[in-house]
């Protein structure tokens, strides 16, 4: 749940009543953990002690920087961590999942390796704010091939907003759709030009 991100991009207060009433919903089965980045969970801490419901499953995200991490992987209720790769994030605690976030330039094999080093998992994000934040489909293929090679598990956010590749024909967007279907194409150890062919479609 990424109320607290555009495009909703709530207050702190709004977007944990917001979190509550989507678990409570016809499709709370299927809301993930309530996103928060490291340098919000003390605003998250006041909202509670004023009465907003604390989330039972909290993943919070960190950036390049200065971040002691002890007290953000501490917090009662975070269920996984979620920064870019190379934000020099220790391995959490086993009840932790850990996702770190691949840069869209460079090569990604090497990429990739680092993220089975770390023993955690991969994630993209196939769009954002500026055209250059959006992926290529050959590199979101490449991810998707070498993710299936290396047994790792992927999470792809940020700008997959339509079902189908959508927008204008030079910075296109990527459609969930598409990307689901390109990670079938992948499982079944087909190559990066055919991937990226579905994801393209």
């Amino acid at each position: 749940d990424a109320g607290l991100f555009p495009p909703a991009k709530l207050p702190m207060a709004e977007a944990l009543a917001a979190h509550k009433r989507a678990l409570a919903g016809p499709y709370g089965d299927v809301v993930g953990p309530f996103l928060c980045p490291a340098t919000r969970l003390d605003e998250l801490d006041a909202c509670v002690a004023s009465g907003a419901t604390r989330p039972a499953a909290i993943g919070i995200i960190g950036y390049v920087g200065q971040l002691d991490w002890r007290r953000p992987l501490a917090r009662r209720g975070v269920v996984q961590a979620e920064a870019p790769l190379g934000a020099g994030m220790p391995v959490p605690p086993g009840r932790i999942v850990c996702y770190l976030e691949l840069p869209h330039r460079g090569a990604v094999g090497p990429a990739l390796d680092e993220v089975v080093q770390a023993h955690a998992r991969a994630k993209v994000r196939c769009g954002g704010l500026t055209d250059d934040a959006v992926p290529t489909v050959e590199w979101l293929a490449e991810v998707l091939v070498g993710c299936v090679e290396r047994g790792l598990q992927l999470k792809a956010t940020a700008g997959l907003h339509h079902a189908f590749r959508a927008g204008r024909p030079e910075v296109p967007r990527h459609g969930f759709v598409n990307l689901l279907a390109a990670a079938a194409v992948a499982r079944s150890r087909a190559p990066v030009g055919e991937v990226a062919a579905v994801l393209a479609a």
